[in-house]
């Protein structure tokens, strides 16, 4: 489900890359887990609690997310899913 370099293992709160590896593919709610601790590790979250999209982006996919339009994806995929919405 989400995508992290294993170098971030210690950012995901994992002690070594085999725990990692171990969690990750252990479950999506595992893969969550550790997407979360990730988010939280290098204060991202914040960007997706403003509904920032481009800079969440910027910082998880990289500086070239425009090419691939994450930030469009991601504000396309909130509005379609958002449960306040009228």
């Amino acid at each position: 489900m989400f995508q992290i370099m294993g170098f971030n293992y210690a950012a995901c709160g994992c002690k070594d890359v085999i725990e990692f590896v171990e969690r990750m593919s252990a479950s999506e709610g595992e893969q969550l887990t550790l997407f979360i601790r990730f988010l939280q590790a290098n204060k991202w979250s914040q960007y997706l609690q403003s509904l920032n999209w481009s800079e969440f982006a910027r910082r998880y996919n990289g500086p070239g997310y425009t090419q691939n339009r994450y930030d469009e994806k991601l504000a396309a995929a909130y509005q379609k899913y958002d449960a306040n919405k009228e």
